[in-house]
């Protein structure tokens, strides 16, 4: 988020009486360095002055981020001592700590998290700091210039333009400023990332090109999402973005520090703690209107409460009630069926037991129901089955300006998260131990009937996931200024499931034979089968840096993980299952594999604004068994894992007023898991296989621009070449395919307008188009039965502007899909003999306009 300084200082004259210093300059003529003993005489004073009183007697800089409160008051002293016993004492009984920098000053910040923070430029720190009103240099502020972020993805907090990787942020403001809530909505603005979006609860993420199937069903995930340090299990989980700091997206495999399934890249949902210095919160409501459907309408909000000086509470909550825009169209007709319900909360608790301990417990809860997914079909008339292979008469292609399904397909999504975290200072390494249980569950109602030939009547899939995940992790992070640093780290999860799949048949006058042997009636049980996994990772990490010059540092990683997969079939009922083992392959079957990953960065500042970076990681994603599908017995695939070789920069230009970033990436991909859907005579066949390499080639580009004091302007693009590199026979797939799910081309552009129209009111506007361009539905042919199409490329443009009280009074408009473009993020297929076929398509939402009221205290 961009800001004028100059406003935010007159704001801060006018409502604060005693604010921090936020650039202490050096007041005595000769800087004194740590080691040297002062004469302090500090007056009874706010934490604030004294910091102030303390640079002036010490000539030296002390620098204090904005999030900081200082306005507790501190007794007064008159010793000879060092700065940094002067800044022990001063800050002794707070959450606050400190760090000496290169030039000899100090930053002063939250201990929790609070490891090597580094500024390369003074255009850096004055963008993320206070400013002492009574300075006489207040008025070398008079300027405008790009927020600084805080990150912790590397598990060490640092200034993002500082951190030598494939990183791209959006804060919290940003995500407000935009009315982003969801994992989809981020999308649109970062390069090397695509979703398939079948609605809230139904996104499958993808980066930089690494999937075989543009959204995950059988194998695992490549892409690990994370809530603060806690993972969440089954891939990209969509919690909504409530009261958050912060989304760090990390492109490119993470293997080292964050393990399985983070082969493409990770996402981190960074949550605000709660504050022991002030009471505050917000609330905000919106109603809006949806093209082809309804009303919409919800509301959120947090509070913070601190309990004592040690102890504070924050709470979340939201309630989301959308009417749906898709129209069921088959023998049981619907308007608007795919209205969404969603409400959650989420409670954290921070006790700052003493100087250097502080305990965090966080407890979140989200339930997401969908009268029907946010997929559009084929339709037609519902006639008597002729047999399988039958394509309607009537039969129309999805269309975009009437969407409509066949059937409906009803889902619901609920998550639960308990997780406790304890840092601990040791002076030269912190210390973090964090446990978490998640338990998820995951319900959905899929219409299969056209896969089994049958074109009246209903063939309910219901699938019912119930996963436990128990994680724990402990982490030594190095903290001192010497030029050596490390990191170790021991990973431990539990994971357990059991899924049911129940596929009975309804609504069908009399009974047919489908694929030409097999008598189905009303009440038949296409499907019933029980799936129980059990999965265990144990693994060791390290990373070690050795910073050569002021200039260059070296990192290098391991990750040495044990993986164990253990899952148990069962097959029962239905006129597909008799014999129980004739079409399904019973039994209990275990694996385990130790599995290797490395990481090398090499990292170079060639001034205080340009950062250049080479680096080498992988990745991999653990293996497991496919079930088996008549005489074919199930199988075992095997992890698969990959190189991602990179170059990078980071840049900042014209006093931070504009930053632009680049990197350029080769991945290298082996032994690739490939999920494929299959129709045959035996039935609905869904197989797991380690398939072929890949390679994929990249770039990405970031740009932010401060124009003028009121105009921004930012700008992203992608280019993702993904190719398979060997012929694959059973799918179909030749060396040179394009790999699913992921445009070659995306790219995105926004304006952002601020300007104070009086004293109190400040009017704010935005405009952004995002452009992604065609891609593939599936790996091959996808299986048999299905048609591999190119995606059409397309283009979303969002407006948002309102106004801003400094009462916390907040009112906007906006049009999200302005220009009410409606398209298709994944599409599969049911194909005939001929060239007709059934299609299933994840849209997104029609242009839809609306308020948002909020008020902030």
């Amino acid at each position: 988020m961009l800001r004028n300084s100059k406003t935010r200082i007159a704001t801060l004259k006018r409502a604060v009486s005693m604010t921090t210093l936020g650039v202490a300059m050096s007041f005595a003529s000769g800087a004194v360095h740590a080691g040297t003993g002062i004469n302090f005489d500090i007056e009874e004073q706010t934490l604030g002055q004294a910091l102030v009183a303390v640079s002036k007697q010490a000539g030296t800089n002390i620098i204090i981020p904005q999030t900081a409160n200082l306005g507790r008051v501190v007794d007064s002293f008159s010793a000879n001592m060092e700065i940094e016993e002067a800044l022990h004492y001063l800050l002794a009984g707070t959450s606050l700590g400190f760090e000496r920098q290169r030039d000899g000053g100090y930053v002063v910040a939250q201990q929790s998290g609070f490891q090597q923070i580094s500024y390369r430029t003074d255009a850096e720190l004055a963008s993320d700091l206070k400013v002492y009103p009574d300075d006489e240099r207040a008025g070398q502020m008079d300027r405008f210039a790009l927020d600084e972020i805080i990150v912790t993805a590397t598990k060490r907090a640092t200034s993002l333009q500082s951190t030598a990787m494939a990183l791209s942020v959006l804060s919290g403001d940003a995500l407000e400023a935009r009315g982003i809530t969801n994992v989809a909505g981020i999308m649109r603005s970062i390069p090397g990332i695509s979703a398939a979006a079948a609605g809230p609860g139904r996104t499958w993420v993808t980066m930089r090109g690494i999937t075989t199937d543009a959204r995950s069903t059988n194998g695992r995930a490549t892409t690990a999402t994370y809530i603060d340090d806690f993972p969440l299990a089954l891939g990209t989980r969509d919690i909504r973005l409530v009261d958050v700091s912060r989304i760090e997206v990390l492109k490119g495999p993470q293997g080292t520090l964050y393990g399985q399934s983070a082969m493409g890249g990770a996402l981190r949902y960074i949550t605000n703690d709660p504050d022991t210095d002030a009471f505050s919160g917000d609330v905000s409501s919106y109603i809006s209107s949806t093209e082809q459907g309804g009303m919409n309408f919800g509301f959120q909000g947090h509070l913070n409460v601190p309990v004592t000086e040690k102890i504070a509470v924050r709470g979340s909550f939201y309630s989301f009630n959308n009417d749906g825009f898709i129209d069921i169209a088959g023998s049981q007709p619907e308007e608007n069926a795919n209205t969404e319900k969603t409400l959650g909360a989420r409670l954290k608790l921070k006790w700052d037991i003493n100087d250097t301990t502080t305990l965090e417990a966080m407890y979140l809860r989200q339930k997401i129901d969908m009268g029907h997914s946010q997929t559009a079909t084929s339709t037609f008339t519902p006639y008597p089955t002729v047999g399988f292979d039958d394509i309607p008469s009537d039969l129309k292609g999805v269309d975009y300006n009437n969407l409509a399904s066949q059937s409906v397909n009803p889902l619901s999504r609920e998550d639960e998260v308990m997780a406790l975290r304890v840092t601990k200072d040791f002076g030269a390494f912190d210390m973090t131990l964090m446990g978490a249980r998640k338990n998820l569950t995951d319900w959905e109602n899929r219409d299969q009937a056209l896969y089994i030939g049958i074109t009246e009547g209903r063939a309910g899939y219901q699938e019912n996931i119930q996963v436990e995940v128990n994680t724990f992790e402990a982490r030594l992070v190095s903290n001192n200024d010497s030029a050596f640093r490390w990191l170790v780290g021991a990973w431990y999860e539990d994971f357990g499931s059991e899924t049911p799949f129940f596929d009975p048949v309804t609504g069908l006058p009399e009974s047919v034979l489908v694929f030409g042997s097999i008598l189905i009636s009303e009440g038949s049980v296409i499907q019933d089968d029980l799936v129980f996994e059990d999965n265990e990772e144990i693994a060791f990490y390290g990373e070690v840096g050795y910073q050569f010059t002021d200039k260059t540092l070296l990192t290098l990683g391991y990750r040495r993980s044990h993986v164990s997969v253990n899952k148990f079939f069962t097959k029962s009922g239905g006129p597909f299952t008799e014999g129980a083992s004739l079409l399904q392959g019973t039994g209990d079957f275990e694996t385990s594999e130790n599995v290797n990953t490395f990481k090398a960065n090499f990292e170079y500042a060639v001034n205080d604004d340009v950062l250049l970076y080479a680096l080498a990681t992988s990745g991999y994603r653990a293996g497991g068994y496919a079930p088996g599908k008549g005489n074919i017995p199930a199988s075992q695939f095997k992890s698969d894992s990959l190189w991602n070789y990179e170059i990078g920069a980071r840049t900042s230009w014209f006093d931070n007023r504009l930053t632009f970033n680049a990197n350029l990436f080769r991945i290298d991909w082996k032994d690739m898991q490939l999920t494929s859907f299959f129709v045959s005579d035996l039935g609905l066949f869904n197989r797991t296989n380690n398939v072929s390499k890949a390679k994929v080639e990249g770039l990405e580009l970031e740009m932010n621009a401060y124009v003028t004091e009121n105009l921004s302007l930012s700008f992203s693009y992608g280019y993702t070449k993904a190719r398979i590199l060997e012929d694959h026979a059973p799918t179909g797939a030749i060396a040179g395919d394009r790999l699913p799910g992921t445009p070659e081309h995306m790219f995105s552009v926004a304006a952002d307008y601020q300007k104070q129209v009086s004293p109190e009111l400040e009017f704010r506007a935005r405009l952004s188009y995002a452009h992604t361009g065609d891609k593939m539905n599936t790996f091959g042919i996808g299986g048999i039965g299905q048609r591999r199409r190119t995606l059409d490329s397309h283009g979303i443009a969002d407006l948002r502007f309102g106004l801003s009280h400094d009462n916390g009074v907040e009112v906007s408009l906006f049009a999200d899909n302005l220009l009410n473009k409606v398209a298709t993020s994944f599409e599969e297929t049911i194909q005939a003999a001929s060239d007709d076929y059934f299609g299933r398509s994840f849209v997104n939402r029609p242009r839809t306009v609306g308020v948002n009221v909020g008020y902030k205290f």
